[in-house]
């Protein structure tokens, strides 16, 4: 009686992902710290190229026809933590090294940690529209991080704006910043949304969807009003800069994933995937 030898785990299988993406994500964003700056402490190296490579990398990884299922979602879960580590690296690297020397730097880093939160959601978001478009089940695994990530950088940018408006003098008066996130329009939609977010970060888990049920999935469905609400303070905010293509890009991007959700519009995008695939698989026979 022959037996099958089991072929030996690849080194993406191997590893603890979450560590050693936080690791790496550290590493390489100390050695961009070393790099020329455009001067307020944020990188050269722009978050749309960075997140372009990021989307190529996670294309080829799903296309490829050497990885196993498992090498192929473990190396994606590697890919999310990596990419959602390394602006948090960035946070803690440009508070160790600017927060004395740049009086901006809580600033700054309020809008950069905004921006990553909401590109983390829009992610999350992504995730089963890019499944219904192109059929890749591997992304799947992908939404709950993606998700809480979002809601750690929610977490951080609340907590610099918090430092940016209620620390003064040596003491944190943090009813000072509560007063500004509930007096300012802009900023009680950002809040609104942050309290939105806390039960779908508590739930992300398997004992909430065991106890919860049907009702599971209805609360999670909170996240499309989160993203709503989301584009609208992104909006608001960078309004005062003039500054309203970045925002509205992002904004255009989430109503198109919240539409691709309708049912008449999945039913026909899975339809025309289907003929597609059906008219490629008769041109290679």
């Amino acid at each position: 009686m022959t037996t099958i030898s089991k072929a030996s785990p690849t080194l993406i299988e191997k590893i603890d992902i979450i560590p050693s993406a936080a690791i790496l994500a550290a590493v390489i964003t100390w050695v961009l710290r070393q790099a020329p700056n455009s001067g307020d402490g944020l990188p050269v190296i722009s978050l749309w190229v960075i997140l372009a490579v990021f989307i190529i990398i996670a294309i080829a990884i799903t296309h490829s026809k050497s990885m196993s299922k498992k090498a192929k979602q473990k190396s994606l879960s590697f890919l999310a933590h990596f990419g959602a580590w390394l602006p948090i690296s960035f946070i803690f690297w440009q508070f160790y090294y600017w927060e004395y020397l740049n009086g901006r730097w809580a600033h700054e880093a309020t809008f950069f940690a905004g921006k990553m939160a909401i590109t983390l959601l829009v992610l999350s978001l992504a995730v089963t529209p890019f499944m219904t478009m192109f059929g890749w089940k591997e992304l799947n695994p992908l939404r709950k991080p993606l998700g809480l990530y979002a809601f750690m950088l929610v977490c951080i940018h609340l907590l610099i704006f918090t430092y940016d408006y209620g620390y003064f003098e040596g003491a944190w008066a943090v009813g000072l910043a509560f007063n500004e996130a509930v007096t300012k329009q802009y900023a009680l939609v950002g809040l609104v949304a942050f309290l939105l977010l806390i039960p779908l970060a508590v739930t992300s888990n398997n004992y909430s969807i065991k106890q919860l049920k049907k009702n599971w999935k209805k609360l999670h469905q909170l996240v499309y009003i989160i993203a709503i609400l989301a584009s609208v303070h992104f909006i608001w905010v960078w309004a005062a800069k003039r500054a309203f293509t970045e925002p509205l890009i992002y904004a255009a991007i989430i109503i198109i994933l919240l539409l691709v959700r309708l049912k008449p519009i999945k039913q026909r995008i899975i339809r025309m995937r289907q003929e597609f695939s059906k008219r490629r698989r008769a041109r290679t026979a």
